[in-house]
């Protein structure tokens, strides 16, 4: 059968060492089972070329021929990667896969594509059925150019590495991999795949040396002549950029990543931490606009202020190749900033520069040191990014000041800094009131504490205006259009206007956590959870140590019910942060639904002591309730219920405590009442599992149907 796009001789080519499907067919099973998906996945029929057979000319000591090269010109190439896989001596790794790498990157398409969702991906889809060895690893990697992505089937257990089969249990795993649910997201990804292809719009324009500039016929000898020796230089320069790029001196996309650590403040003054902090802050943020470099974000950086590592050890947790160091120290008027790249695999200083002037002059200085970075690891930079960086936020350099003091103060997270914060903003603002930064640490404010401690009435309508003025001072701030599309969708419930303001804030600067983070609530509230844990997927490559976002990513697995893959993502979290509350609470909430039920309130008790607020202590209700421990979910209750006359308790986490008592008639109130009061986590009422005893009831539906969520 035919490849579904023409030209095309199969959909799928699968690759795999004979000798890892000998003794229980481990290979022809995964096949199997790939086909069956794949037809409840497509309406097409979809053609898979798998050697079944080893003697059909295909073994490993003989030749490639041209039936070999046919099969290869496939879609999608997908390799069983083993510990015997990575051999550059086997007929699987060179005639299979280093040929489709080179095919692929000719044809009409190119080996990476442009999927719907903006992102990229591989035509290459591998399967890996054992943990590798680092030089295995390295071999990939080499070969194609980056770091090597794979969909896991690997079952594991202390000195266990073996593929994973249908018949392990999910629980005795260690990886916590279902076999069923590991076919079923490579099917997706196939489909994900094929629809970019088959959609050309989505797809960036490319040449190729296969490709005729014109389709006019050749009119003469002369003609013919200058069309040869084109297309000579194109193949020699073709064959030398093969030679170049099979080099070690490769430029492969991880060695232009970077963390810029938090730079230490010199000034012996405590009180000028803010400055530091800021200074760190404002380099990120120009580093972002450097299309061609992968920045660790801030918060992943942080972890690391006054940590005694080296670089090598802070690079390799972040999985970065450079560091950017720095020291400030601020006297009056007059400042000094020193920094360093550090090529931290070899730990050499790329680039090191110290600037002293008057604090007038630090916007200038913050664009010399991202344009001294980008030189360091030559980075292309952009005409755009060079005029963003020639601008000036704002004349004021005391507004400038107090937004640096004002975002410091949020940061804290306590009660007494986000109010002191909140007020240096505003000052901010009154000292220049065309500055737009001000504005969006005033709709971080307001973001932060909705429906946590403030009720969603008072600080969304806030949100919008901070978000608007905002975007009004600056339509390039992607930050702006992300709060934005956060009102909208916690607060007015528009789908579509929070789609547009969230996707415009992504193709703004993709680099950035805030538009992905707020894209991925939205898409998993409308039931789109590939795309949805793929977005928040985004967030932790950008912030990999950033816990909360690490615990969101695992909420996304939650609500989709992928309950063991929540688990894997909170260990994770966890391997570097025990006290976010987050992770606690997502933890709890995934307990509740597998019956470690004890187990579920230590988690909400503990999420509750770290964040101690009326929604976590309506969570942790949840959890006795769920536990069967009534009296004591009732006692929070009556708790909460005597606070919200002078705090705001979220409607719809109460009644969420109710529908685990099984009291429906006081949780549809308390539903009703969270529609008029627009409180945040009704926008996951379509999917979250906590809803399931009630989801069929009329009234339940009715709920949906008002918030326009029963499409």
């Amino acid at each position: 059968m035919p490849s579904i796009i023409p030209d095309f001789e199969y959909d799928i080519f699968i690759s795999y060492r004979h000798k890892d499907n000998k003794g229980d067919h481990w290979v022809t099973q995964f096949v199997t089972a790939l086909k069956a998906e794949l037809e409840a996945t497509f309406k097409e029929d979809i053609s898979i070329y798998f050697d079944t057979n080893p003697h059909d000319g295909l073994l490993e000591t003989h030749n490639v021929d041209k039936s070999l090269e046919g099969k290869l010109k496939c879609l999608i190439f997908i390799p069983i990667i083993s510990q015997t896989y990575c051999d550059t001596k086997s007929f699987a790794w060179q005639h299979e896969f280093v040929a489709f790498n080179k095919l692929a990157k000719e044809d009409q398409f190119g080996r990476d594509i442009k999927l719907s969702n903006g992102n990229v991906a591989s035509r290459i889809l591998p399967i890996k059925i054992h943990d590798l060895d680092a030089e295995d690893k390295s071999l990939i990697e080499n070969e194609i150019g980056g770091v090597l992505r794979a969909i896991e089937f690997i079952y594991k257990e202390a000195g266990v590495n073996r593929p994973l089969k249908s018949s392990d249990s999910k629980t005795d795993n260690q990886n916590k991999t279902d076999y069923r649910n590991q076919v079923n997201k490579v099917a997706n990804a196939i489909k994900e795949i094929i629809t970019a292809l088959k959609n050309p719009t989505t797809q960036t324009p490319r040449t190729t040396i296969n490709e005729q500039p014109t389709t006019k016929p050749i009119q003469n000898r002369k003609t013919l002549i200058a069309s040869l020796v084109l297309l000579s230089l194109i193949a020699i320069s073709y064959f030398l950029y093969q030679q170049r790029t099979t080099t070690s001196e490769q430029p492969i996309q991880l060695d232009k990543s970077i963390a810029v650590l938090p730079f230490v403040n010199m000034s012996n003054d405590p009180e000028q931490e803010y400055f530091s902090d800021g200074m760190t802050d404002e380099v990120l943020n120009r580093l972002f606009k450097i299309g061609d470099l992968k920045v660790t974000s801030r918060t992943s950086s942080m972890k690391f202020k006054g940590a005694k590592l080296t670089a090598k050890e802070i690079a390799n947790q972040l999985g970065v190749a450079n560091i950017l160091e720095g020291s400030v120290q601020k006297s009056g008027n007059r400042i000094k900033i020193t920094v360093q790249l550090i090529d931290a695999t070899t730990d050499t200083h790329l680039w090191s520069e110290s600037y002293e002037r008057e604090f007038k002059d630090v916007f200038v200085i913050q664009s010399e040191i991202a344009q001294g970075v980008a030189k360091g690891l030559s980075a292309k930079l952009s005409a755009a990014a060079k005029n963003t960086f020639s601008e000036i936020p704002t004349k004021n350099i005391e507004a400038y000041n107090l937004y640096l003091k004002g975002i410091f103060e949020i940061l804290k997270v306590t009660p007494e800094s986000t109010e002191i914060g909140l007020k240096m903003l505003n000052q901010a603002i009154a000292l220049d009131p065309d500055f737009a930064l001000p504005y969006l640490g005033v709709a971080l404010y307001y973001g932060m504490l909705t429906d946590f401690l403030m009720a969603p009435n008072m600080a969304m309508p806030q949100l919008k205006f901070a978000a608007q003025t905002a975007m009004a001072k600056d339509s390039t701030s992607a930050d702006a259009h992300g709060y934005y599309g956060l009102y909208d969708l916690w607060y007015a419930w528009d789908w579509a206007k929070s789609r547009n303001e969230l996707v415009k804030g992504i193709q703004l600067e993709d680099k950035k956590t805030l538009s992905h983070w707020f894209y991925a609530w939205l898409l998993s509230s409308q039931g789109n959870f590939v795309e949805a844990i793929r977005e928040t997927g985004r967030t932790v490559e950008l912030e990999p140590m950033n816990s909360f976002l690490g615990a969101s990513h695992a909420l996304m697995y939650y609500y989709h019910g992928e309950f063991d893959e929540a688990l894997r993502e909170l260990d994770r979290v966890r391997s570097f942060d025990t006290n976010q509350p987050f992770e606690h609470f997502t933890r709890g909430h995934v307990y509740s639904k597998i019956g470690k039920l004890e187990e579920a309130i230590e988690e909400q008790q503990l999420a509750h002591q770290l964040f101690a607020a009326p929604w976590s202590h309506g969570r942790l209700a949840y959890a006795y309730a769920m536990a069967g421990k009534k009296k004591e979910a009732i006692a929070i209750l009556d708790l909460l219920e005597k606070q919200s006359s002078t705090v705001y308790v979220a409607s719809d986490v109460v009644a969420s405590v109710y529908v685990a008592l099984g009291d429906y008639d006081r949780a549809f109130h308390f539903l009703e009442k969270g529609i008029n009061e627009r409180a945040g986590w009704m926008i996951w009422l379509k999917v979250d599992p906590i809803w399931d005893p009630i989801r069929k009831n009329k009234r339940f539906i009715s709920i949906l149907e008002k918030m326009n969520l029963n499409h």
